[in-house]
């Protein structure tokens, strides 16, 4: 399921895009790359930036949030962006038909998301590990609004094994200073992004877990993931939603299968869901061992 206009990109066109058109607007993650504001003076020292939290209630955080760049002309920033900063989800790049201070102001304008369940939440859409999903039911309209003065945005996507470049394309809807309020996070929105962000963990999990549990190693790597995503959606109702807790609660059941999944002590810990996921790992572990030879 992809959202209105979004395509796969090939990397010959990427490539040639990049290394060719004579602007470029990019918004990368500070958070994801040291001294960044930096690496990019240092790739291109006429290239204007700026943090998206400069002037906000973050300013003490900017340095961890997006920095919006452009360029004109040629610049060594297409070479490190493909090389460098897109194979760690550090950021998007697109057109830089409008002004510098009108995609600035977009993007100051996109700092808060409002979750279904009315919390407000920074946005981060320009995390291109998360956009294809954020941009699931979308209206076209949205999309643009989205988008804002940017005639197109790119990314890249790595997912279990595969490396995407993806392109959407303005439609013309938007409308300057149309976003009044935080971006509202509609709940077909949070499930779409539950869904891709849980794929992704398993993805990741399936192998790692391979390499200590003797019994994926014995199956194909496709079963094995069957049997990660069933142990998984189990963690998951017990209230082991956070990676680190998914990961012991993991490794527990895998490794001490019996112990974890029939009545006894370890089982009445894990499943104890009114004491903090961290707590009942750490029980539970000592439990197993209590019981290990002196």
């Amino acid at each position: 399921m992809t959202s209105p206009g979004v395509r796969i990109v090939p990397i010959d066109e990427v490539d040639g895009l990049l290394r060719t058109a004579s602007a470029l607007s990019y918004v990368l993650d500070g958070g994801r790359v040291d001294g960044l504001q930096a690496q990019v003076r240092g790739a291109d020292a006429r290239a204007q930036c700026r943090w998206s939290y400069e002037d906000t209630e973050y300013w003490r955080q900017r340095e961890l949030g997006p920095l919006i760049v452009r360029t004109d002309g040629p610049s060594a920033l297409a070479e490190r962006f493909i090389r460098d900063w897109s194979p760690l989800s550090a950021g998007i790049v697109s057109d830089a038909s409008a002004p510098f201070e009108t995609t600035q102001a977009h993007w100051r304008e996109l700092r808060h998301a409002i979750l279904p369940d009315g919390r407000l939440a920074l946005f981060r859409s320009h995390d291109p590990a998360h956009l294809r999903a954020l941009m699931e039911g979308m209206s076209a309209a949205e999309v643009d609004q989205l988008l804002g003065p940017a005639k197109w945005w790119m990314w890249r996507e790595l997912h279990a094994g595969r490396d995407t470049w993806y392109r959407v394309e303005q439609g013309g809807a938007w409308q300057p200073s149309a976003i009044t309020q935080a971006w509202r996070i509609t709940p077909q929105q949070m499930e779409s992004l539950d869904r891709h962000a849980f794929a992704a963990y398993v993805d990741t999990a399936t192998p790692r877990l391979r390499e200590v549990v003797p019994l994926l190693r014995e199956l194909e790597i496709g079963q094995a993931r069957e049997k990660v995503v069933l142990m998984s959606q189990a963690g998951r109702r017990l209230g082991f939603v956070q990676a680190d807790d998914l990961d012991g609660y993991l490794e527990l059941v895998f490794l001490h299968n019996a112990r974890c999944m029939t009545p006894g002590d370890v089982h009445q810990t894990l499943t104890d869901t009114d004491r903090p996921a961290w707590q009942r790992l750490e029980h539970a572990r000592a439990l197993l061992q209590s019981e290990l030879p002196a």
